[in-house]
């Protein structure tokens, strides 16, 4: 086996679709993490544990920042990027993938 390739593979994250685009999404404008817990409510139910992992590895990966002296989350350019994706893929995606299955693999 590859050791490189192992590598990856631990640090790969996988994010779904749904909860990835509401957390981008009301990211905006920049929102607390209340804000964004709520319009993520709105897509899919999520525990606030999930959530706070979800924006982790976000921040993380820099797609959003947090703006500590505002206290709001604010999506980067590779957030916009990365919604970009999203929805090129959902466009051209085949009808037998159902969006809320969608994942997306962040190394």
């Amino acid at each position: 086996m590859n050791p490189k390739s192992t590598f990856e593979q631990i640090n790969s994250i996988h994010l779904a679709v749904p909860i990835t685009e509401a957390i981008l999404l009301s990211c905006l404008n920049g929102s607390s993490f209340s804000e964004i817990d709520l319009s993520v409510q709105k897509v899919v139910p999520t525990s606030k544990l999930i959530l706070r992992k979800y924006i982790f590895h976000l921040v993380e990966k820099s797609f959003i920042t947090y703006r500590g002296h505002k206290r709001k989350y604010v999506i980067e350019t590779d957030g916009l990027n990365l919604l970009q994706r999203i929805y090129s893929h959902c466009k051209s995606r085949k009808a037998s993938v159902s969006y809320s299955d969608l994942v997306i693999e962040i190394k």
